[in-house]
């Protein structure tokens, strides 16, 4: 359990709420960006680049996206490619800006844009599940194995969905005593 006090003007007295570490931490579904978020960092996650660039996607794009994260590396490299070919002197007027949104991509320039853009998400959902299987994994094992409270609920699934995607990982099996089953 978790004690919070604070002051309430109404009663003119002290007032303690109660919470239960278990469900403390609350994950929460981004539906623009397709990701799971947590409950206390729903406000920094709103303010990201990748958010606001899915948001705008998703505004301008009437049919549904299926892969938001290659379509964001697309128009991050779109932009790029035409802030670095159109934009040859330093100004930064507002009208140029609109002529450099204006402009066409060749087609050929489009699909290289594409293909690279398909290699780079390729190449960081690499990188995510190797550092999940390196780092992910050590260290929630560490922290169920040196916790000395109840295991929340985001623990027993993050365990148990890792279980299930490595199940001859012998650190996870080495815990397997320590976590409630489902």
């Amino acid at each position: 359990m978790i004690k919070v006090k604070y002051f309430s003007k109404k009663c003119n007295k002290i007032i303690t709420n109660e919470y239960d570490y278990q469900n403390y931490v609350k994950p929460l579904y981004c539906s623009c960006c397709d990701t799971m978020i947590h409950s206390n960092t729903v406000i920094f996650h709103k303010k990201t680049e990748f958010h606001k660039i899915a948001q705008h996607l998703r505004s301008i794009i009437p049919e549904p996206i299926d892969d938001i994260k290659k379509r964001v590396l697309e128009y991050k490299m779109v932009k790029k490619y035409m802030n670095k070919t159109f934009n040859n002197d330093s100004s930064s007027n507002s009208e140029h800006h609109d002529e450099i949104e204006n402009k066409e991509i060749d087609e050929k320039t489009l699909k290289r844009i594409q293909r690279k853009s398909e290699t780079y998400k390729r190449e960081l959902d690499h990188r995510a599940e190797r550092y999940e299987k390196t780092k992910g994994i050590s260290m929630l094992v560490d922290t169920i194995k040196t916790t000395t409270k109840r295991l929340t609920k985001l623990q027993i699934e993050k365990y148990n969905n890792y279980l299930i995607k490595y199940p001859d990982n012998e650190l996870l099996l080495s815990i397997q005593h320590l976590v409630p089953k489902k």
